[in-house]
């Protein structure tokens, strides 16, 4: 809403937090997949030994599942932050000043009509997947085990 009355989103960071939160499109889809996935690698008789213990649903979810679902949520968590990261066009709808470009579409200002200057270009380049390899590497165990065992069965 643009004018004297209402909030107006162009020009803020606030409909790309929207978008990044909702995980909007084919990546909910995916996301879930990957859950559904991973949960199904795990064993029947973990729920059932809980129940038998007396864990109540919630209990058994909470204290059970969860905690071994680590590995999806970190997948899950990667695949996110590198899809907003490197989000162009919906970037591009909602910003209109320089001073407020992502990483993205702060690249593409090092591209004009008489030349490219791909030193600079590529140097920051280089530098913007920075965030994206520590996430990595910090989480790497995690990732590589949910990948590696979603769509397993047992």
């Amino acid at each position: 809403i643009n004018g004297g009355e209402g909030i107006s989103f162009i020009n803020t960071q606030i409909p790309s937090i929207f978008l990044a939160a909702t995980a909007s499109g084919f990546r909910c889809g995916l996301y879930i997949l990957i859950m559904r996935q991973y949960y199904r690698t795990m064993p029947a008789e973990l729920e059932e030994a809980a129940y038998i213990d007396g864990a109540g649903t919630w209990g058994i979810y909470w204290r059970i599942i969860f905690p071994l679902m680590k590995p999806s949520f970190v997948t899950v968590a990667i695949y996110a932050f590198i899809w907003s990261w490197d989000d162009f066009y919906s970037q591009m709808l909602y910003l209109n000043s320089s001073s407020k470009y992502t990483v993205s579409l702060g690249l593409r200002m090092f591209i004009d009509q008489a030349e490219i200057r791909w030193g600079q270009l590529l140097a920051m380049a280089l530098l913007s997947i920075v965030p994206s390899l520590i996430l990595f590497f910090v989480n790497q165990k995690e990732f590589v085990e949910g990948v590696a065992t979603t769509g397993l069965k047992g």
